[in-house]
């Protein structure tokens, strides 16, 4: 194969592919898309997707379609594939960092898949395609996006644990997987 490969979450994807990159360490299968921001998303201050995120109380057995299976294995009523928006009026201009207010204006927008089940409450995966960094040696590293001076670090998530500042009561759940 030839072109530009770029890593991410532990996967390698072709960056002129076709637009069905499958997240890598997901629970939902094959029907959702990768849809972790990239760091030139959050450079150029807009990402024009939804958002894939991670729970920690997927429920077991059960997924709602885009996800085709689940990894869930707790007893709540979150079930992978669900869609969610945050409300409209929520004021993402007076979020404390650049990464955080872009990332709000995107869950606004276009909202977020629970795509996974993981630790902690809500997760989100980012992706690096920042060329300039020097720990980029795809296939086997994807960078290291905290660097001091990388793009995430200076849109302030200078750590693999940034808190946003988005209150999960301002999410509503969307009927549909496509918004309509």
């Amino acid at each position: 194969m030839s072109g530009t490969w770029t890593g991410t979450n532990g996967g390698v994807y072709d960056i002129n592919g076709d637009g069905t990159k499958i997240l890598a360490g997901t629970g939902v299968g094959s029907g959702l898309a990768n849809n972790s921001p990239l760091e030139s998303e959050i450079q150029a201050g807009v990402i024009p997707h939804a958002i894939n995120f991670a729970w920690t109380g997927n429920a077991s057995g059960v997924f709602r379609y885009p996800a085709s299976t689940t990894d869930g294995h707790g007893g709540g009523d979150m079930q992978e594939g669900m869609r969610f928006q945050l409300n409209p009026s929520f004021n993402c201009a007076g979020l404390a960092t650049k990464a955080a207010r872009v990332l709000c204006v995107a869950l606004q927008q276009y909202g977020m898949y629970d795509g996974d089940s993981g630790g902690g409450g809500v997760g989100f995966q980012f992706q690096t395609d920042d060329f300039t960094d020097t720990a980029r040696a795809p296939w086997q590293t994807p960078g290291e996006p905290s660097r001091s001076g990388g793009i995430y670090c200076n849109a302030g998530m200078c750590t693999n644990t940034s808190n946003f500042g988005i209150p999960l009561n301002q999410f509503r759940l969307l009927r549909t997987w496509d918004g309509s």
